[in-house]
Formats: structure tokens, sequence, C-alpha cells
């Protein structure tokens, strides 16, 4: 597995911690988390977070809300108020 490119994890409302191994997946290119709002917001808290995906260009998270997909960019998780995290997917 160390040469996959692609990723895609969850839904995986269990998972609060920073999947072990990713670190080592040096030609990850787009590392996905469908709806794990709340998981990945936590996860960014994390002191190894940066250090964990600094090598990976694209590390997107998905929700449902109201009906409709959102896909937001890691960077985006800083914008938004634990409140809100709290009630989305």
């Amino acid at each position: 597995m160390p040469d996959i490119r692609e990723l895609v994890i969850g839904p995986c409302p269990l998972l609060m911690e920073i999947p072990i191994g990713i670190e080592h997946l040096k030609y990850l290119k787009l590392l996905v988390f469908s709806c794990m709002v709340k998981q990945v917001y936590y996860m960014t808290k994390d002191e190894n977070w940066e250090k964990v995906t600094e090598h990976i260009p694209d590390v997107l998270f998905t929700f449902l809300e109201a009906g409709k997909w959102f896909y937001c960019r890691k960077e985006d998780l800083s914008s938004l108020f634990p409140e809100y995290v709290e009630r989305i997917c």
C-alpha cells in the first residue's frame, strides 16, 4: 500500500485520532474524510496533525447539510465554529 495516491475514509464516527501510518504514505496526493467533520476538526487540534499531513497536497472533508453535499479543504476547518461542527454530519 505504500504507493497509494488517493484514500477516502468514512463515514467512521468512532475514529477520533489521526489514522496511524498516514505519514508513511509518501505518494498520497488526496485524502478525503467523508461525513467526518467533527472527527477531523478535533484531529486538527492534535499537535501531530500538520506533521502527519504536510506531505499530502489535498486533504478534504465532505459533509451533508440540509440535503446538500459540501466539499471543503482542511484549511477551511479553522473558520468553522465548534458549535456548528457539532451539529453537522
